[in-house]
């Protein structure tokens, strides 16, 4: 049945629950129990309710799981307890659906906590069904669009979430104790401020002037320290019209903080502190996993000058260094470096510092004392002229805060705004401005001190070790969807030029479809425990897995049939489900290879359906499956003379030659996927009774496994069809 002849058929079923008299959508239920508390009221009777997840018949009972925020009961459904009327009406139910229920909590013949209801009340009639349980909600755009659903059925989102709010509360928590004050600032700035940023603008109608979305909130926090505060911080959203990258969003909240009387290194010590104070109240530990790393963040966090490290690290001595000769290092050295033309000398180091140094900086670092020009609001420092007292801290090679001694001096001020507002740049709009009412009230006198910026994203990424900030944010923004017509069963591939299926492929297997997907910042690792124990758990459960069974597959088939077509021997190259389900069967156990190709293999299991992963960075496209040609040659992962292609036989190829061979049976060298690889390109293969719905739903599975464990964005994703 579709999901349209579902939701016909709970229509139908709304009509049948009013004819009842029943309220299909009720006003109130008096709830006396979370279902935590269910779990600990053996022997007592409890009143709760929450959301129906399955349902399991068994003649004159019924199984059901409630799950509500706090966890999930079986509800075990009696004929006699209920009653014949109130058993039969169960029918009129759905998963998804919303009940109340009271009765007496027991333990099953099995021994499970269970609900006997003696009565159960239908709170809400759900409509629509939710996606496959098997599944989950794994396409990753959707549970971005659908994020009721992704906390609904995947419970790691909603304690990743309920960790972010403990987390604010926790910032709360140790900056009130130190005697700071909460307060809050304007959002509609008639100015905008505080950064180097680009500005979101808008129109206020009442006054008939342009207004800018704040950037920062350091201007105005800063107006409440002349007025008399000494400390005083805002937790706040932040607008910034900018790119979108696996770390930065255009909307993101910010904790800012400013102390009086105090300078960088106060701040940096109250920073170090709000950090071993988080993680001990968000994990009882100092020693956090940042990536594959564990890092003790509970020791004293080393100052490091800027131009002490780029002197150790690249060996350059920027004090030395003209303008002219940063850029041939630039030009000589970082290739990458973008150069946009204008940058000033402290830009320059900057920049250099940027694309070099931060990777390495693993355990907690400060990088202090930073080129004044791209610092305009800090204070100069007292010994090093050019140069601020500026901080950034590091932790596992990633940026997680930045601080200063704040500039108090209104004419040095106003220097710093116009050098900054008439600087031959490119990136114009995002220059500071002069602020008059700012420098006005810097002119009644700014008493010396400190200030910070911290994202809350980023502290959440970093405590939860996600670096994907689309998944710390609740609801972030995304390009609106069209509305798409017609069929919409199958994804199409997003992003056509990527792969194509040559001509003669198609008029020769007209049942051939590949799955493609590009995920972007994976972090890939030897292997992970998790991953290991869920290699147990499906060895244990194909645990007398036969050869005649997987040559009864009808996937494993029709494999074999292809490459019957292709001229291929399927004894010697066998497709990989066969590959690794024969391992089983033979019970030689799983290759280990590292954390993506694990994960994926386990999906390959399970579906027998080939996926393979290949290094994005070293696929040159466009790509596609067609024929290998005579003499064509691959050098295969672990071989050291490549191996010739059968003429015919058809493969994966970019501009540069084949980078698989027999339908991912093997890959080539120069495209493996390697503890180093920073992006991946994927290809599920489908063919004969492998139907496209099926390689989307493989792929789908495979992008959200690899993505489990090695973290990364979907980037395309979709299925090519003959």
């Amino acid at each position: 049945m579709d999901d349209s002849e579902l939701i016909k058929t709970r229509k139908e079923k709304i009509e049948k629950i009013r004819a009842l008299g029943w309220n299909p959508y009720a006003a109130s239920f008096p709830k006396t129990h979370t279902i935590a508390d269910v779990l600990q009221s053996e022997g007592k009777r409890v009143k709760t309710a929450g959301r129906l997840f399955s349902f399991r018949e068994h003649g004159n009972i019924v199984f059901s799981d409630l799950h509500d925020e706090t966890g999930k009961i079986q509800l075990f459904f009696k004929k006699d307890t209920l009653g014949a009327e109130a058993f039969k009406n169960l029918k009129l139910l759905d998963i998804g659906d919303i009940i109340g229920v009271e009765g007496e909590v027991g333990k099953t013949v099995a021994g499970e906590i269970s609900i006997i209801p003696e009565s159960y009340t239908l709170l809400t009639k759900s409509i629509l069904p939710l996606p496959n349980k098997w599944y989950g909600l794994k396409d990753v755009e959707a549970r971005f669009r659908q994020r009721y659903l992704d906390l609904l059925l995947n419970p790691g989102v909603r304690q990743r979430f309920n960790l972010r709010t403990k987390l604010i509360s926790g910032v709360r928590e140790y900056l009130d104790n130190l005697g700071f004050w909460e307060a809050e600032t304007p959002v509609l700035q008639p100015l905008y401020g505080g950064a180097n940023a680009k500005p979101f603008t808008t129109h206020l109608n009442a006054l008939d002037q342009n207004m800018y979305l704040r950037i920062a909130d350091e201007l105005y926090l800063k107006r409440l320290i002349v007025g008399g505060y000494e400390r005083v911080y805002e937790i706040c959203k932040d607008f910034r019209n900018e790119g979108i990258d696996h770390t930065h969003f255009p909307e993101f909240t910010m904790i800012e903080w400013y102390e009086a009387y105090a300078d960088y290194h106060r701040v940096m010590d109250v920073t170090e502190g709000l950090f071993k104070h988080l993680a001990k109240k968000l994990f009882g530990d100092t020693v956090l996993q940042v990536d594959d790393k564990k890092i003790d963040i509970g020791k004293k966090w080393p100052r490091i000058e800027m131009s002490a490290a780029m002197k150790e690290k690249l060996g350059i001595d920027v004090d030395d260094e003209t303008r002219e000769s940063l850029l041939e290092f630039a030009k000589k050295q970082l290739p990458d470096m973008q150069v946009l033309g204008g940058e000033t000398r402290g830009q320059l180091i900057f920049n250099i510092f940027d694309h070099t140094i931060p990777k390495t900086l693993i355990n907690p670092t400060f990088i202090i004392d930073y080129p004044e020009d791209i610092s305009p609001l800090s204070k100069e420092h007292r010994s090093k002229p050019g140069w601020v007292e500026r901080f950034e801290g590091y932790i596992g090679g990633k940026e997680i805060c930045d601080g200063w001694s704040e500039l108090t001096d209104p004419v040095i001020q106003r220097a710093r705004f116009t050098a900054d507002t008439n600087a031959e740049r490119k990136d114009k709009e995002e220059a500071q401005h002069v602020d008059e009412d700012f420098l006005t009230a810097m002119a009644h006198g700014m008493p010396p001190l400190g200030g910070i910026g911290i994202g809350i994203d980023r502290l959440t990424m970093f405590f939860t070790n996600t670096w994907a900030i689309k998944e710390v944010v609740l609801f972030p923004t995304l390009k609106v969807e069209k509305p798409v017509r017609g069929d919409t069963s199958l994804t199409a591939l997003k992003k056509p030029e990527t792969f194509r299926i040559a001509d003669d492929v198609i008029h020769t297997f007209p049942s051939i479809s590949v799955g493609v997907a590009v995920i972007k910042n994976v972090s890939i690792s030897k292997s992970n425990n998790s991953l290991e124990k869920e290699k147990e758990i499906l060895l244990k459960e194909m645990e007398g897995l036969t050869t005649e069974q997987i040559n009864a597959f009808s996937e494993i088939q029709s494999y074999r049939k292809l490459y019957k077509l292709m001229g291929v021997d399927w004894h010697s190259r066998r497709p990989s489900p066969e590959a690794l389900l024969r391992r089983i069967a033979l019970k030689k156990g799983l290759y280990s290879v590292n954390t993506c190709v694990d994960a994926y293999n386990l999906v390959v299991m399970k579906n027998r359906v080939s996926v393979g992963a290949f290094d994005l960075d070293n696929i040159t496209f466009p790509t596609a499956l067609r024929f290998a040609k005579s003499g064509e040659k691959i050098l295969l992962l672990g071989d050291t003379e490549p191996t010739e292609y059968t003429e015919k036989e058809l493969a994966y190829f970019d501009t540069e030659g084949g980078y698989n061979i027999d339908f991912n049976f093997r890959d080539a060298q120069r495209t493996a996927v390697q503890l180093t690889t920073k992006n991946l390109y994927i290809n599920v293969d489908g063919t004969f009774d492998i139907s496209p719905l099926k390689v989307e739903e493989v792929l789908r599975e495979a992008c959200d496994e690899i993505m489990k464990y090695c973290g990364g964005e979907l980037d395309v994703f979709g299925v090519v069809v003959s």
